[in-house]
């Protein structure tokens, strides 16, 4: 596993009963994730564990001092259209943990600073 969404009650904006369908895909080469959902999501999270396949870019020991300095100033972004990234407020609910809210569908990836 190396990303969960977690929706809450009422996360999902459509009436009651009402079936959702949600596609989540891995991005290949890209530690990220599309995530596409028939409804207005609302208090949605999506939670990168990296643990396992974490490995610092060869030359982040000479930019940042350390490794464990690179990995602090990871972020979870959104793609935009024109390939740019807007990070968005990220948070760490545990060590070698990102978590941020969805905000809509889109590609969301993990970046960090060059």
């Amino acid at each position: 596993t190396f990303a969960v969404l977690t929706f809450p009650d009422s996360s999902l904006k459509v009436p009651e009963g009402t079936s959702v369908e949600l596609t989540v895909r891995v991005r290949p080469g890209v530690y990220g994730v599309d995530i596409d959902c028939k409804a207005e999501l609302v208090g949605a999270r999506l939670v990168f564990k990296y643990a396992r396949h974490f490995e610092a870019p060869n030359d982040a020991e000479q930019k940042f001092g350390s490794a464990t300095a690179f990995e602090r100033d990871l972020a979870i972004g959104r793609l935009n259209d024109d390939g740019t990234i807007l990070l968005l407020p990220t948070r760490r609910p545990n060590q070698d943990n990102l978590s941020a809210p969805i905000r809509g569908n889109g590609s969301y990836v993990v970046a960090g600073p060059k």
